[in-house]
C-alpha cells in the first residue's frame, strides 16, 4: 500500500508475505506492506507477518519490512509486526537489511506505538531500532514471540499461551487475531533445541542445519515458521532471536566440540 498526501486507518489488518523486489524503481526507497509519504495514517489491531523487501540501495536510502514512513505522522497500537526479512542483503558493499519499521533520514515526524509487540524480523537489530528504540518497554510495548496458531496454513490466530492476549499484556488483544482453542501451547519445545524439522526421536542433524541456513540466508521469512519455532533458538538468546549465533552454536554441536545446544525455553 502506498499512500501519497492523504491519511488513512487501518484496523484489524492482515499483511502476511508481502515483497518489495530487489531492483524494482523503488527497491530501498519503500516498504513490503505500507509506505506513508505525507500521509498520517492510524494502524490498529492488525497483523504484520514475513513482510520483505530487498536491499537498501543504494546505501543510506531508507526502505523497511514493513512500515515506512515518509513524513508522515502514524500511531499504532495493539499490533504484531513479526518474522519480516530482508532478501538478497550484502553487508560487504555495504548494503543492510532493513528493519520492520523505518522514517526516511532526515525526518522530524515517526510513529508513536503503543500497546505493539515486534519480534523476530530478521534484519541487523531489525525490531526495535532507529526513530522507534526508545519506545520498547514503554506504553505496553514488547518483544516476545507472539506463537502464532499455524502460519503454514496462514492461520495468524494465538496459541493460549501468546504473550499477545488480551489477559497476558494489560493492553487487551495484539495484532488482528484472537485465541484459537485448539491450536498446541506456543512453547512446544521440549529439552534441548535444534530439531527444526520436528524429527520424531528429537534428533539434531543436518537437515536441521539446512534449516536454519535457509531461514538466515535464503528466505527469511521461513523463520519462525518451522513446526516449532522455539526450537531455532539454539544459543538460548532470552529474546529467542535467531542469528548467526544459532548457526554457529549448531554447527559447533554438529560439528566441532559437540557442546549440546541451549536448553527449551
Amino acid at each position: 500500500v502506498f499512500l501519497f498526501n492523504s491519511s488513512s486507518w487501518f484496523d484489524s489488518c492482515l499483511f502476511a508475505h508481502n515483497f518489495l523486489p530487489t531492483y524494482s524503481f523503488y527497491s530501498g526507497f519503500g516498504s513490503g506492506a505500507i509506505w506513508l509519504r505525507n500521509s498520517p495514517a492510524k494502524i490498529t489491531n492488525s497483523t504484520f507477518f514475513g513482510n520483505e523487501t530487498g536491499w537498501d540501495f543504494p546505501p543510506g536510502d531508507p526502505g523497511a519490512t514493513s512500515l515506512l514512513c515518509t513524513q508522515s505522522n502514524a500511531t499504532i497500537s495493539n499490533c504484531i509486526f513479526a518474522f519480516d526479512g530482508t532478501t538478497l542483503f550484502d553487508p560487504g558493499y555495504g548494503i543492510p537489511r532493513m528493519p520492520a519499521i523505518n522514517t526516511t533520514l532526515g525526518d522530524t515526524v515517526g510513529p508513536t506505538i503503543t500497546c505493539t509487540n515486534i519480534y523476530g524480523n530478521m534484519d541487523l537489530g531489525g525490531d526495535w531500532v532507529g526513530e522507534i528504540a526508545s519506545q520498547f518497554g514503554k506504553n505496553g510495548n514488547i518483544r516476545r514471540n507472539p506463537y502464532f496458531c499455524d502460519t503454514t496454513n496462514y492461520d495468524f490466530h494465538l496459541a493460549p499461551n501468546s504473550p499477545c492476549m488480551a489477559d497476558s499484556t494489560g493492553c487487551g488483544l495484539m495484532g488482528a487475531f484472537d485465541m484459537n482453542p485448539t491450536c498446541p501451547p506456543g512453547n512446544c519445545c521440549i529439552g534441548r533445541t535444534g530439531n527444526l524439522d520436528c524429527d520424531p526421536d528429537d534428533r539434531v542433524d543436518i537437515s536441521d542445519l539446512s534449516a536454519i541456513i535457509m531461514c538466515l540466508f535464503i528466505y527469511p521469512s521461513s523463520c519462525g515458521q518451522h513446526c516449532c519455532p522455539g526450537e531455532e533458538n539454539t544459543d538460548g538468546d532470552p529474546y529467542g532471536d535467531v542469528d548467526i549465533s544459532d548457526l554457529s552454536a549448531l554447527i559447533d554441536y554438529l560439528y566441532i566440540s559437540f557442546t549440546p545446544t541451549a536448553w527449551c525455553q
